[in-house]
């Protein structure tokens, strides 16, 4: 009886385990689910639009003008208060907004087409050439449809669907990020992701009336499908641009991934080339050509004022060394502004004469000195306080942000009774948050 009994307690306990494993999804945590992964219902986004449609069929459109539906004569079997309401798209490898349409669960005689009025910045990022329709079923989980039509020179996309529920347009491949801002100096990683699925290639028949594939969360794509980068229309695959005044753009060190690297220039472009646009072609086994963009923003919390010339398109160093913090400051007009402490961490460092000053030059006004000067063979400072307001990682450097305000010595002259015959001082002024080289 206790050898039973210890068998059945093997066999629980194995089925338990079994059972355990199936539950959490642990089988395979790295192959996609064939039932999908649900998401949340997006929130609504604005007002609702309707209006009634009869047999003869009719169209509506959004307030904006962006969406059309066009439901042909028999899509509907009577008049039907047809809505739309802009919903967040909650999609894996979601473009753009959602759209919930009403009512819920409506089915039609004959497909209805969905036509979308895109701009440039809303696909940025995304294959134009490689999108489809999805839906969200009763489970939360997304079933792609039939692929999108593209019109470039009309700027749409054009599908179909044959019922009502949450729809969302989704892309096949995606660069991300689509949209960002860097700092000068800085460096950002941007990756190819694409849903692992079984694709309704563009040059295949519509399959508006059979397929449905259930999506997953977005993957990174092998590098070997990335077969041209751009750094504002330059090549950059093989060899870097000559003209690096938008920055540097390679191939990230992260093995067979599809991960690429931008490095900021040290300097705000000219807004001509600001944003700055980032081109990645895409080789498949389809017929189009896929091209994704990202824009990244080159901005600067740098600034700095020297004698009252205030200076905003600026290169900045700093670097960290030997137990001291130098930061350098330059203008196009060859104002300059040094900044040494050897503080290294957040506070408010006052101008001394043996760790923290300051030194600038301003050539329209020939002034130039340090914040430390000699009275009657003493050595004085000028009032003034670099403060650190933190010291944080971003992208795998050292970033410090903060200011300074005070004063530099232009001019000091005194007696052979240590009085002063004349003190001038230049003001200075910056605002920082810059890369450290360590």
């Amino acid at each position: 009886m206790k050898t039973l009994q210890a068998i059945a307690i093997i066999l629980l306990a194995f089925f338990g385990m079994l059972s355990c494993e199936i539950d959490n999804g642990n089988i395979n945590p790295d192959k996609p689910s064939d039932k999908g992964t649900p998401t949340e219902i997006g929130k609504p986004l604005g007002a609702t639009t309707s209006k009634t449609i009869g047999a003869q069929g009719g169209s509506i459109s959004t307030a904006d003008g962006k969406l059309t539906l066009t439901f042909p004569a028999g899509a509907l079997s009577k008049e039907t208060n047809i809505t739309i309401r802009p919903v967040e798209n909650k999609a894996w490898g979601g473009v753009g907004i959602g759209y919930e349409f009403g009512p819920d669960g409506s089915e039609f005689a004959k497909p209805v087409t969905f036509t979308y009025h895109y701009d440039n910045k809303e696909i940025s990022g995304a294959s134009l050439d490689n999108m489809a329709l999805a839906f969200q079923d009763e489970a939360k989980v997304w079933q792609m449809t039939a692929p999108l039509t593209v019109n470039k020179t009309q700027k749409t996309l054009t599908g179909a669907i044959k019922h009502f529920s949450w729809w969302s347009m989704i892309t096949h491949y995606r660069l991300t990020p689509e949209y960002d801002t860097v700092l000068v100096k800085q460096t950002k990683e941007l990756q190819v992701e694409y849903l692992d699925t079984e694709w309704p290639w563009t040059d295949k028949p519509n399959s508006i009336d059979g397929l449905l594939v259930p999506l997953n969360s977005p993957v990174i794509a092998d590098r070997t499908v990335i077969s041209k980068i751009y750094l504002n229309g330059v090549d950059c695959t093989t060899d870097l641009p000559k003209d690096q005044t938008s920055g540097l753009l390679g191939f990230a060190n992260k093995g067979n991934k599809a991960v690429i690297m931008y490095t900021a220039p040290h300097k705000k472009p000219n807004n001509a080339y600001n944003p700055v646009a980032l081109s990645i072609e895409l080789s498949h086994a389809g017929t189009a050509k896929l091209l994704l963009v990202s824009n990244l923003y080159v901005e600067t919390d740098n600034k700095f004022s020297v004698g009252g010339s205030e200076s905003n398109n600026i290169a900045i160093n700093a670097t960290y060394g030997a137990g001291a913090l130098l930061l350098m400051f330059e203008d196009d007009h060859s104002n300059t502004l040094r900044l040494y402490t050897e503080n290294f961490a957040p506070g408010q460092y006052a101008f001394n004469t043996t760790n923290t000053f300051a030194s600038a030059y301003n050539p329209s006004q020939e002034k130039g000195r340090i914040s430390q000067y000699t009275h009657c063979r003493t050595e004085r400072t000028e009032k003034g306080t670099i403060i650190i307001d933190k010291i944080y990682q971003a992208d795998g450097r050292t970033v410090v942000k903060g200011s300074v305000t005070g004063s530099v010595c232009t001019e000091h002259i005194s007696d052979d009774k240590c009085g002063v015959i004349s003190h001038k001082i230049m003001f200075i002024s910056a605002k920082f948050t810059v890369p450290v080289m360590m």
